[in-house]
């Protein structure tokens, strides 16, 4: 299963749901997600730049409320193949983080990527140390060195300063 988005909150008084879709096709969002049950999607409508669905068994405002926050998730299945060299976020989770500075001849080990936000068309990384720290780092192209989901590591260079902030310790 592969997670395409989440609901947002409830939308008007008759089950709807507003969603917010990871995939750049929200025709992804068609015949059934799973939540992680299967439901089957009864309508899919864009109003006003926003996603609303519409699922079998939600009829009522509290039956979507009840649905907040909740993941929404299709089969890997039904994803687009990929150009090579291209990934899906999705893919991003568990990868090895390492930090190579300018002039660090290696890189060192940071920990693990934990999950992807993406807010305002940045993403952003929560990276969870070997301690249990957990890092937010900016993930723009300059700052990557290098990702490669197959091999399960990225090499990400940050400005001086920005991991102090999360790693000092107290």
């Amino acid at each position: 299963m592969f997670e395409i988005g989440y609901i947002v909150r409830a939308h008007g008084v008759k089950g709807e749901l507003r969603v917010e879709c990871h995939a750049e096709s929200p025709d992804l969002l068609r015949d059934e997600v799973y939540l992680p049950e299967p439901r089957r999607i009864l309508e899919s409508r864009r109003a006003h730049g926003v996603l609303l669905l519409r699922l079998e068994g939600v009829e009522s405002r509290e039956e979507a409320e009840a649905l907040r926050g909740r993941p929404l998730r299709i089969p890997r299945a039904r994803l687009p193949e990929l150009p090579p060299g291209e990934f899906y976020l999705g893919d991003l989770p568990g990868l090895r983080v390492w930090t190579q500075e300018e002039g660090q001849a290696e890189p060192a080990y940071l920990g693990v990527l934990d999950r992807v936000e993406v807010a305002a068309g940045q993403e952003l990384w929560h990276i969870v140390t070997p301690g249990g720290r957990e890092a937010l780092f900016p993930a723009v192209g300059e700052l990557v060195r290098e990702l490669d989901p197959k091999a399960g590591r990225t090499v990400i260079c940050p400005p001086p300063g920005l991991l102090d902030l999360y790693l000092h310790e107290d």
